[in-house]
């Protein structure tokens, strides 16, 4: 970079939308409820990318007697098709100002990392994995 930035321009538009936290005012394990085992009895389904995990696992017991697989990143790339990262992908995360212990900013954060792992679910079905 030929100048640097000062901290406010790379902040700019990064911050993260802020939900006050308006819940009840419950602490710690009063606020835990418990639900039948039956509900919690369901199917395991492992997503695509844990799957391939467990074949590029297995490819090193199963492979030849040379022992020879190729690394994660190899394997990767001869599983998935489509479009992929460049290798230096790097992304300015947002920023919250606040006390990490502060139950709006905690709260805040998981809203927006769910909002994200929707974005990220729905952008996932868009390669072919």
């Amino acid at each position: 970079m030929k100048r640097c930035l000062l901290a406010s321009q790379v902040s700019a538009n990064r911050a993260i939308q802020i939900h006050t936290y308006t819940l009840a005012n419950k602490k710690g394990l009063s606020s835990v409820t418990m639900k039948h085992i039956c509900s919690l009895q369901q199917p395991i389904s492992l997503s695509q990318i844990l799957q391939l995990n467990t074949v590029w696992h297995l490819s090193w017991e199963l492979g030849k007697t040379v022992r020879c697989r190729p690394n994660w990143g190899g394997f990767m790339q001869s599983a998935c098709t489509g479009l992929h990262a460049p290798p230096a992908a790097i992304a300015m995360l947002p920023l919250i100002d606040m006390k990490p212990s502060d139950e709006t900013c905690i709260y805040s954060t998981l809203l927006f990392v769910d909002l994200q792992s929707q974005e990220a679910e729905h952008a996932g079905s868009l390669y072919n994995l």
